[in-house]
């Protein structure tokens, strides 16, 4: 559960950082808004309409990625309840490996 906690904090790191990018971009934007040249005016709609496709794709992205952590979460629970002893066992063996593997060195 540990790991997803940490991935939960990473995904909100990065959703953050976005919004800052996409906040930087606005900035931008604001400040050249003085600039009068049809070149620039094509390059700035092109860049806020590039930028609210792209947020639009990472908050989609976002969700699904939250979906998909959170029915694995809920799938690895349910095996885990339903054949407790079979991950006793993989336990056991994974720990037997890595212990044959410590003692060869």
């Amino acid at each position: 559960m540990e790991h997803a906690n940490v991935d939960a904090r990473r995904m909100q790191d990065g959703e953050t950082e976005i919004g800052h990018f996409f906040a930087d971009i606005e900035e931008l934007l604001k400040r050249i808004t003085h600039v009068s040249d049809a070149d620039v005016d094509r390059l700035k709609e092109r860049v806020r309409a590039g930028a609210e496709t792209t947020r639009a794709a990472v908050r989609d992205a976002s969700v699904e990625a939250r979906r998909r952590a959170g029915e694995s979460l809920t799938a690895v629970d349910s095996y885990a309840h339903e054949r407790p002893w079979q991950i006793v066992g993989l336990a056991a063996v994974a720990g037997a490996a890595i212990g044959f593997l410590a003692s060869r060195r």
